[in-house]
């Protein structure tokens, strides 16, 4: 069965990109939705704030100094940057996801699964209700080569396109 690891190796130096150690943080000034202050040490690299901090404490800290208001702007870049990076990440990989995939839908615990699912159905396309299911189509691919019953749904030929965008109605 194959691994599917090109997606998890590739995503995993992502996370460990924008994986966020915590060491720059700086106590911020942020007015919550009902208009009241309140205190926290946000990330001055990808914005995140953790929890609020006492008034008392953060007075103490700041000794008399003014906080500087909280960078609502930081975080949604920061996430803008992450999403690029798995968007230019998975077209460099897309070549190598799609021969891993083909290969998986070739093999015999495929074969296995989509029958499985044919024959819940009782052999009738869980879309259309009426033609034959030929196929069997991923609700999810989460769990891509260890899939759940409830991962795979029994279809037609030309319900699979129409789902896939192949065919208009």
């Amino acid at each position: 069965m194959p691994a599917f690891t090109i997606k998890r190796g590739a995503y995993a130096a992502i996370e460990a990109e924008f994986a966020c150690a915590h060491t720059t943080r700086e106590l911020r000034l942020r007015i919550i939705e009902d208009g009241r202050p309140a205190f926290y040490r946000q990330c001055t690299r990808c914005g995140n704030a953790g929890r609020a901090i006492g008034r008392g404490e953060a007075r103490s800290e700041l000794k008399g100094s003014e906080a500087p208001d909280f960078d609502t702007e930081l975080e949604p870049r920061w996430y803008a940057r992450k999403h690029a990076a798995y968007v230019a990440t998975y077209h460099g990989i897309k070549p190598a996801l799609e021969a891993e995939y083909q290969a998986y839908l070739s093999s015999q615990p495929w074969y296995f699964k989509r029958d499985a699912a044919i024959q819940n159905a009782n052999g009738v396309c869980e879309c259309c209700e009426y033609f034959p299911a030929t196929q069997a189509h991923h609700i999810t691919y989460e769990r891509i080569g260890h899939e759940l019953p409830s991962d795979l749904m029994a279809i037609c030929s030309f319900c699979h396109e129409l789902i896939h965008g192949k065919h208009a109605l």
